[in-house]
């Protein structure tokens, strides 16, 4: 910030704001999907290397991924897992330890582009990313990889496996908490109707399935709850569904040219 003074005393500034960092560049990594199935390959997450700016640059990336202890932490227990807070899980097992190295990748990323990582059939399991540079600090990141009748030691959680569906699909929720030994409640509903109102039985974490209906058009919520041993558990989560069955069309024809006040029909 700077500050000069004029000939009649008047005060001009001018301040300008520069970012500063240990390491010139930065991972950009955003997961394909919010959770994966168990023993099933995937497109597991797209990556760039980028400076402090955002830009993208070139450079190698080692990428590891290891399966962790499964267990919750106690002091995590009360952390339920919000469908758009994917870092809450890098902190809820930030001091899990690594049990078995899954695999690793070596990437060669070029300038302008970025690298789709691609993971193959895992089983069940918690698992950590690290992706390292030399250029770039480590950056580790937790996901998960389910069966339909998981045994994960999850907090509450509902999440997503993919943000948009089409009518036709089958969506695929993961909700249950690792604690819970009792059946869930589970509602579907699209604004303020309720189109599905059911019970599972099971208990613990699993993967739920609905199929995705026409009537879901402008997306639809999915919210379960449960209790066992004296305590409450709950979440919700929720996915779009565009209303792409309808296209708008316009057609306009004006004046070439009009003049101030001219009106134009």
């Amino acid at each position: 910030k700077a500050q000069v003074y004029d000939e009649s005393g008047r005060v001009i500034e001018a301040q300008e704001t520069y970012k500063a960092a240990d390491k010139p560049h930065f991972f950009d990594v955003q997961f394909t999907q919010g959770f994966y199935d168990a023993k099933t390959p995937a497109s597991l997450a797209r990556i760039k290397l980028t400076d402090i700016n955002g830009n993208p640059v070139s450079g190698k990336v080692t990428v590891k991924a290891a399966r962790l202890e499964n267990k919750l932490n106690e002091e995590s227990l009360n952390s339920p897992i919000a469908p758009d807070d994917g870092s809450l899980l890098d902190r809820v097992f930030t001091n899990n330890q690594e049990e078995e190295q899954a695999f690793t990748q070596e990437l060669d990323l070029r300038q302008e582009t970025q690298a789709t990582l691609e993971m193959p059939p895992l089983p069940e399991g918690i698992y950590r990313l690290t992706l390292s540079s030399p250029k770039a600090a480590d950056l580790k990141l937790v996901f998960l990889v389910a069966e339909e009748e998981s045994s994960l030691a999850l907090p509450s959680v509902a999440i997503a496996q993919h943000e948009e569906y089409h009518p036709g699909a089958y969506a695929k929720f993961l909700i249950g908490a690792g604690q819970l030994n009792g059946p869930k409640q589970v509602e579907i509903y699209a604004g303020k109707d309720f189109l599905v109102n059911t019970q599972l039985a099971s208990k613990g974490v699993n993967i739920l399935t609905v199929p995705v209906e026409n009537e879901y058009r402008g997306g639809f919520g999915v919210h379960w709850f449960g209790a066992s041993d004296y305590k409450a558990f709950q979440n919700s989560a929720f996915a779009d569904v565009p209303y792409d069955n309808k296209k708008l069309s316009l057609t306009w024809q004006g004046a070439p040219s009009v003049l101030p006040g001219e009106r134009v029909n």
